[in-house]
């Protein structure tokens, strides 16, 4: 065999093998084509999830082949009178009607009298509740006291306006004056009242002017009864003069004889 026909012949060979090699290319496309998740595929697509599936309602027919009526209304007559043929055995055979009337519907009511003996009788044991009364009235309400920020107020409703009885002065002196008393009512020495006012800055002590008790104290305002509105204010302080032991409290002088003197008494509270 010559050269040129070992040529040919392997040409031919690789042309059928390009031919096969073509058909089982366009053969494995159509299959990934057809089926791309084939385990052929190098490049499988993602796998889709599964599509949900919704329930639907059923529809029920509720129509009925026969239709419904309301009940039918049935006229109802009252019974009336009833006449009842009398058949009397007599000579001539006569029939007599008798009407029947209706039942009457009255029923007769016995009523018992009972006298006082038998009443008692009777109500002997049992017990009567009688409701109890309620008490209408308003609410009352007991104000209380509030307890003071020192430990002495005033007593009653001072300052207490009165005549001078304390020395023999008489109408020609105007002053305030009183005492100082303890928790057990006894009077209390050495405690300082300071008073201001009319030009006045003062202070007396408590125990030394007897006339007004044990504890009594006294200040001079004027030889003459002079009417004043807040101008004079005591306090109660301790016996240094310096810690107040009462609140200020405001003295009205009076232009009167019978009231040139005021008095003024500390009680202690707590």
């Amino acid at each position: 065999m010559t050269q040129r026909g070992r040529g040919s012949i392997i040409v031919n060979l690789l042309t059928l093998l390009v031919l096969f090699a073509t058909c089982l290319m366009c053969a494995s496309t159509a299959i990934l084509f057809a089926n791309p998740y084939i385990g052929l595929n190098p490049f499988p697509p993602p796998t889709l999830p599964p599509i949900a599936v919704l329930a639907s309602p059923t529809a029920t027919s509720t129509t009925s082949l026969f239709p419904t009526f309301p009940p039918a209304w049935t006229a109802t007559r009252e019974p009336s009178a009833t006449r009842t043929a009398t058949l009397t055995p007599q000579p001539g055979a006569v029939v007599t009607e008798t009407p029947t009337p209706e039942a009457a519907s009255e029923t007769p009511t016995a009523t018992a009298t009972l006298d006082e003996t038998q009443i008692a009788e009777l109500t002997q044991g049992v017990t009567t509740n009688t409701p109890e009364p309620t008490n209408t009235s308003a609410p009352t309400f007991t104000p209380t006291k509030t307890r003071s920020a020192f430990p002495f107020t005033v007593q009653g409703g001072a300052p207490t306006p009165i005549q001078n009885f304390a020395n023999s002065a008489g109408c020609n002196w105007m002053g305030v004056a009183g005492q100082a008393f303890n928790l057990e009512g006894n009077p209390i020495i050495g405690l300082i009242v300071h008073l201001e006012g009319g030009g006045i800055s003062t202070d007396a002590i408590t125990g030394t002017k007897t006339a007004y008790g044990a504890g009594g104290y006294e200040f001079f305002l004027n030889d003459r009864p002079v009417l004043t509105l807040g101008e004079y204010q005591i306090q109660l302080r301790d016996q240094n003069g310096t810690t107040p032991l009462s609140d200020v409290v405001v003295v009205n002088t009076f232009a009167d004889c019978s009231k040139n003197l005021l008095l003024v008494n500390f009680v202690q509270n707590h």
